[in-house]
């Protein structure tokens, strides 16, 4: 999941850029990745505004649900096995 979510997050980087018309530059990517928050489906996004480097600040947990026997990986879902925290929320559950 966190090779998705590093992918994810920096293809949408190149697509802010490439949506600015800038050229491909280290400053000009910046720039676009910390011009919004990024959507990642499992966590309240990640921002970068303000020199922000944390990345993901709360997460859900999913688990898998295989799919029907006969059915293909595709049929398998993810659902949802404890709702959005913040980081903070999870180190206190663990009595951190």
């Amino acid at each position: 999941m966190s090779s998705y979510i590093a992918i994810k997050t920096f293809l949408i980087g190149l697509q802010r850029l490439n949506a600015s018309g800038k050229p491909l530059t280290p400053q000009n990517y910046l720039e676009a990745m910390e011009s919004q928050r990024v959507p990642i489906a499992i966590s309240g996004g990640v921002s970068y505004a303000g020199g922000s480097r944390i990345g993901l600040d709360a997460l859900s947990f999913a688990k898998y649900q295989p799919p029907a026997p006969g059915g293909t990986a595709a049929d398998g879902t993810f659902i949802e096995a404890d709702p959005m925290a913040s980081i903070d929320e999870l180190i206190s559950k663990m009595g951190g």
